[in-house]
């Protein structure tokens, strides 16, 4: 397992959007407090691999104070392959792609400082999982208030103290398929061939030259391709002839 540890790095990376669709991006402060309202932190260069799995992902907002600390909200991911920063354009928050997974996040009298969210690892893992997303790929997070019971939360700001922003710690595991092998002018059982075993990342782990002449099993599939079942220990592999 491998943790990912991120905060918000910039002005336009955390962001309020009021009722009514206004967008604010240079403020000390988020203030979620009326049905319709939405905050978003958006992490960059989030190095993880497409598809792996997420075993644990933890939002933490910096509360303003004790006075203003009752979270009743949803915590959804932006739905998108690499996630823009924000604008000041009307409804530019509310209007982004969500995830079908969410977190809810209620409670009261959270604390000041630093407070951690229910765990996301839903929102998080539909995004990860997305054909297009790729390793450094940029990701959004969104709070959508919820009416009942009323939210009254104000969380720190980027603007206010670059060490306050939003910090997301994501916990992940890479479960890697197998290897592949790949011959090349491939004409017939007679020929000696020269075999290359790669990673799932098409890296070389090992090049086999006149592998007829080594202790290798083989045979032929229908569709011409080859099986090899290396003694070293590999397993089979199916590989392709170019």
């Amino acid at each position: 397992m491998t943790t990912l540890s991120l905060q918000v790095a910039a002005s336009s990376d955390d962001a309020r959007e009021t009722g009514g669709g206004v967008v604010t991006i240079n403020t000390a402060t988020l203030i979620l407090q009326a049905s319709g309202a939405w905050l978003g932190f958006r992490f960059n260069n989030v190095t993880i691999p497409q598809g792996a799995t997420i075993n644990t992902a933890v939002l933490q907002v910096f509360v303003d104070s004790t006075a203003n600390d009752d979270p009743h909200l949803d915590i959804y991911c932006e739905d998108e392959d690499d996630a823009a920063t924000f604008t000041t354009a009307a409804n530019s928050i509310s209007t982004r792609n969500l995830t079908t997974a969410k977190t809810n996040w209620t409670a009261t009298s959270v604390g000041a400082g630093f407070v951690s969210c229910p765990d996301i690892t839903g929102p998080v893992q539909e995004v990860i999982n997305r054909g297009a997303w790729a390793s450094g790929n940029d990701l959004v997070i969104l709070f959508d208030a919820i009416p009942t019971p009323a939210t009254d939360i104000t969380i720190r700001a980027y603007d206010n103290l670059a060490s306050e922003g939003a910090k997301l710690d994501i916990d992940y595991t890479i479960t890697a398929p197998e290897p592949g092998l790949a011959v090349v002018e491939a004409a017939s059982l007679a020929t000696e061939y020269e075999v290359w075993l790669l990673d799932p990342f098409g890296n070389t782990l090992d090049v086999i030259d006149d592998w007829l002449y080594l202790d290798y099993s083989r045979t032929l599939n229908n569709v011409g391709s080859l099986e090899l079942g290396l003694d070293g220990g590999y397993p089979n592999f199916d590989f392709i002839k170019l």
